[in-house]
């Protein structure tokens, strides 16, 4: 079967590429897609077909097509080929509604091709061994719980899934299309919708909650799903009878968990199937028009019970988000913050959207991480620091320019790499503004570049800057430099926050929370003051230093230095919702590494002394066929005999405990020196010259931030 593959995005090269190859029952001759450089990559990961920018070239030349470009285009694309008689595998959503899909339907009855859709969970073998199990016990089933919440870090090729108008909907429509098809395969029946609440404010939500009762004959099961792309849920469906309780996990795809008064085994196969080789099997039932591929009217009633949902949204809302500044600002018309996606940009760009008129536009790097601010009325635009083009689109017809980004070490990104992204993305931004006359450009630094003493002092901005030893402080503060050199050519101001603190903080939340968990240090020998400022308060300086002209070509420490925070306090409040007592210093720092790593070194040499000693030893050497030739030759009469006895008592070789080497972590030196630190960052000069305030008390801060943590990280 020749066929054509439209959309060359992120499916198509992390799943379909490898699973196209595994089918020869077809050949891909087209693979279009608009931008042609996704086109001739999918073209050379599958090693042979030829290219195009137009679908409509291509449908004479083909037998079908495997639709994969943005939900709004699946109609149109679809029901083209469908109308020449093409059969039509498409990704879900069938599309963004019913009517569109209703058509796409039509279509394919009137020509008599076939139009599939990528229902792809439907052949996971654990929801297969469901439906089996299911199909006897369904009566006696009395509630269904599904969770699925994690960061989402797909790679999208596009800014499609930040707009309704082009994917549809958020959550719901994106996973949410996977668990109410996979409980319409389970149970069919009639459904009532009880309440659905999200939190995307009429545009693309992020999180939703919704409860319906699924009528089975005489049976009404009541149904709980929660889906969330910043929450961590359990991730698992939960089918749940009298005394019977059965567990699908997502992260197992070939079996089961089934609990039968108070009894539990997991059901299913041992071996591991990946996420490609179930693609593979959905091409292979679509080229064999095999009644395992889900249909267009089959999807049909997921997307009609989402648009239901919609349309019955009670809104979602959260209790942190009712903290705001008590400023009254006026904010210059039109703000672009760079950096939007990060925890103080997306925060900035949250208020100004939701308290003020402000023509908001966030500039962001990889389109996943904005899908939070996708519920406001913002415009969003791509932005790489290094293009110098993207950057001058992004600040074109902006009054204020506001940088909050900042590079990140990863596996895209060296150090060498994040110092450029840092201070060049920086040089960038000021030519674009000075060039697109921008009337002010506020630059977010850090206290850090000052160092953190355990000198009992006050800091202010007259204090040298410090060690650049670090990358972190070594970034800002030559990008510091960058923007003290464009001061005479335009407007900036910059601030240097001190520890930013709040809901959604990976560093100084999430990150306190894990090393508490994990038992790792989280207290120095001393009880050092923190530094803290709530990421409001932040806010409300960015915004004061937005209409102060006295501000211009300063800078400016910002803290709440009206309270004496300890790290003590601060890291006992995450403490006590763990259960866990924090883990203190104890001793001098140098000393307590070379007591960790004296640990390490002798730990090892008993370990290795006693795998020289174990079957552990025996049964990785029967694998290598040397050593059983030469064990054969070699070995004989008692000897033997005690060997061969090792090794049939022998198991498998045990996989080293998560967090195995947290007992021999040390803090990093700038992070001791945190813990340590005994000056306070005084924000006298911000007070005098912006009118500063830090409004938030630190006992509502840790409270919005603790409310955070118990609704989107579970603790163990």
């Amino acid at each position: 079967m020749k066929l054509a593959v439209v959309g060359c995005g992120a499916v198509t090269q992390q799943y379909l590429i490898p699973a196209l190859a595994m089918v020869p029952e077809c050949s891909i001759e087209w693979f279009v897609d608009t931008n042609l450089s996704g086109a001739r990559q999918a073209c050379r990961g599958y090693g042979s077909g030829n290219v195009s920018e137009s679908y409509k070239d291509v449908i004479s030349k083909v037998d079908g097509a495997i639709v994969a470009v943005p939900n709004f285009l699946h109609p149109k694309v679809s029901i083209d080929f469908l109308k020449a008689g093409k059969d039509v595998l498409c990704e879900k959503p069938i599309a963004t509604n019913t009517n569109e899909a209703l058509e796409m339907i039509v279509a394919s009855r009137q020509s008599g091709a076939r139009l599939s859709i990528n229902l792809i969970r439907r052949l996971f073998y654990s929801y297969q061994l469901t439906k089996i199990i299911l199909k006897e016990q369904v009566q006696h089933v009395k509630s269904i719980t599904y969770e699925e919440g994690h960061s989402s870090n797909w790679p999208f090729s596009s800014q499609y899934a930040l707009q309704r108008e082009k994917s549809g909907g958020g959550v719901l429509m994106d996973w949410g299309t996977h668990s109410l098809d996979l409980l319409y395969w389970f149970f069919g029946g009639r459904w009532k919708l009880i309440s659905y609440r999200d939190d995307g404010l009429g545009r693309i939500e992020s999180n939703c909650i919704l409860d319906f009762i699924i009528e089975t004959g005489s049976n009404e099961i009541p149904a709980h799903i929660e889906l969330s792309q910043t929450r961590n849920l359990s991730n698992k469906l939960v089918i749940a009878g009298d005394t019977t309780k059965l567990e699908v996990s997502n992260y197992d795809l070939t079996g089961v968990k089934l609990t039968v008064a108070g009894h539990e085994a997991r059901i299913g196969k041992t071996e591991h199937r990946s996420y490609k080789s179930h693609f593979s099997d959905q091409v292979k039932n679509f080229v064999r028009r095999s009644p395992n591929c889900a249909d267009g009217e089959e999807a049909l009633k997921s997307l009609s019970f989402i648009e239901e949902c919609y349309k019955q949204n009670q809104g979602l809302s959260y209790p942190w988000e009712h903290s705001k500044g008590t400023h009254d600002f006026q904010i210059p018309n039109k703000v672009v913050v760079i950096g939007a996606s990060g925890f103080l940009g997306s925060r900035l760009v949250e208020r100004l959207a939701l308290e003020t008129n402000t023509d908001v536009r966030a500039a962001i790097h990889t389109p996943s991480r904005g899908l939070r601010l996708a519920r406001l009325p913002v415009e969003f635009v791509s932005c790489d620091l290094l293009d110098r083009e993207l950057v001058r689109k992004a600040v074109k017809n902006r009054d204020i320019v506001v940088n909050c980004a900042k590079g990140r070490v990863n596996q895209h990104n060296t150090p060498k790499k994040v110092l450029e992204i840092d201070v060049e993305g920086t040089r960038n931004i000021l030519e674009a503004a000075q060039e697109e006359k921008v009337k002010k450009l506020i630059h977010i630094s850090s206290a850090a570049v000052y160092g953190f003493s355990n000198k009992d002092r006050q800091i202010d901005e007259t204090f040298p800057f410090q060690s650049k030893r670090n990358l972190y402080v070594k970034s800002k503060i030559e990008s510091e430099n960058v923007v003290t050199e464009y001061s005479k050519r335009i407007p900036t101001v910059i601030l240097r926050p001190t520890l930013i603190y709040g809901p959604y903080s990976e560093d100084w939340a999430v990150e306190v929370l894990k090393r508490i968990e994990e038992r790792k240090v989280s207290l120095g020998s001393k009880d050092g003051i923190a530094n803290l400022i709530y990421v409001d308060d932040v806010i409300d300086a960015i915004s004061l230093a937005m209409t102060q002209d006295s501000a211009n070509g300063k800078a400016f420490i910002i803290n709440n230095d009206e309270e004496k925070v300890t790290w003590a306090n601060y890291v006992t409040a995450f403490s006590d919702i763990t259960g866990i007592p924090p883990t203190a210093l104890g001793e001098n720092f140098y000393v307590f590494k070379l007591k960790k790593q004296a640990a390490l070194v002798r730990d090892s040499l008993i370990a290795t002394c006693n795998i020289l000693k174990s079957s552990d030893l025996l049964l990785l050497l029967s694998r290598v066929p040397l050593a059983l030739v030469l064990g054969n030759k070699l070995l004989k009469g008692s000897r033997r005999k005690e060997i061969e006895s090792r090794l049939s008592s022998a198991h498998e070789i045990e996989k080293p405990k998560a967090n195995a080497l947290s007992k021999y972590g040390a803090p990093s030196r700038d992070l001791y020196e945190l813990f340590e630190c005994r000056s306070i960052f005084s924000s006298n000069l911000a007070k005098k010259t912006l009118g500063f305030r830090p409004n938030t008390t630190f006992k509502t801060g840790m409270r919005n931030t603790l409310d955070w943590i118990r609704w989107t990280w579970p603790v163990s």
